[in-house]
């Protein structure tokens, strides 16, 4: 694939698109909560399933910066998400503990 142009060109400018956009985001051009929301899936799952060209490149062209932007985003991203899902599951084990006090006070009403 590296050295078929019909195959690299269209790689790289959608790796370009990913930083384009990453930047455009990191750079606070656009809402972040909004980008967030609309774009979190593509970059962060992009990002994953490209990383290994990723590297390729930044070998080929003998620079860590290649898609540097993307990379930091994604891994925000990734980070916020862990963090929320983290939030998400301790507000349920509470809910999930509450309705079994609840639960035990309504059985104990009845007898």
């Amino acid at each position: 694939m590296w050295k078929e142009e019909d195959a690299y060109y269209p790689l790289l400018r959608f790796l370009n698109e990913m930083e384009t956009i990453s930047t455009e985001v990191r750079a606070g051009t656009v809402d972040m909560q909004f980008a967030y929301s609309s774009h979190y899936e593509g970059i962060t799952k992009n990002f994953v399933v490209y990383e290994n060209a990723i590297k390729r490149f930044r070998r080929i062209y003998n620079s860590e910066d290649i898609f540097v932007e993307w990379q930091r985003l994604a891994e925000d991203w990734m980070n916020k998400r862990s963090a929320e899902l983290l939030v998400r599951q301790k507000n349920d084990e509470k809910r999930t503990k509450q309705a079994r006090r609840d639960s035990q006070i309504i059985r104990q009403r009845k007898i």
